[in-house]
């Protein structure tokens, strides 16, 4: 993943997006984000199971948990977003869902998914998976980047974190739910 985020912000000399070696290096890179999203759904669920213990569901150290996680997130995503500013050669507008953003929202969730039977979960995972069968065009298939990664007001920002950015809720999270399936097949 980190190859490919570089190779897009420093290309090599001579390598356009159409070279038969970016299309390897987008491969490798495009393997690498379920398997980050797996690995982190796997880490959040086993860190709720272990903090709701500790913390004996006590509401107010639920949301002290849970805040502490987004408020880094977000503010992580922000300041990605700023370094690699598309009006500096980036990728990305200061506002841009992503992955971050992404993890945000899992950790919003945790408490819920906590809750749910492995059955539940394994029919959010597949129901997921096949979302972007179900909504079809407006996850935005024939956009451009410009279009994926823009967004004007709310209403579009909103859209951009849950249906069609770059790192979309729906059908990104069915990579968290995997994750937790996975941590109660880990025996």
């Amino acid at each position: 993943m980190v190859e490919v985020h570089t190779a897009a912000i420093l290309p090599p000399q001579g390598i356009t997006v159409g070279h038969p070696a970016a299309f390897v290096a987008a491969a490798f890179g495009g393997m690498a984000a379920p398997m980050f999203i797996t690995l982190s759904g796997w880490g959040i669920y086993k860190s709720g199971i272990v903090n709701a213990n500790a913390i004996e569901q006590s509401d107010k150290n639920w949301f002290r948990w849970i805040s502490t996680r987004v408020i880094i997130l977000i503010a992580c995503q922000i300041l990605v977003n700023i370094l690699l500013n598309i009006e500096r050669g980036g990728r990305f507008y200061w506002q841009t869902p992503g992955v971050l953003s992404l993890l945000a929202i899992a950790a919003l969730i945790t408490p819920l998914i906590l809750r749910m039977s492995m059955s539940l979960r394994l029919g959010i995972f597949f129901l997921l998976l096949l979302s972007p069968t179900i909504i079809g065009e407006y996850s935005g298939l024939s956009w451009s980047w410009e279009e994926r990664v823009n967004s004007i007001g709310y209403i579009e920002w909103f859209e951009r974190l849950l249906l069609n950015g770059t790192y979309p809720a729906i059908p990104w999270l069915s990579y968290i739910f995997l994750g937790t399936l996975i941590y109660d097949f880990r025996t």
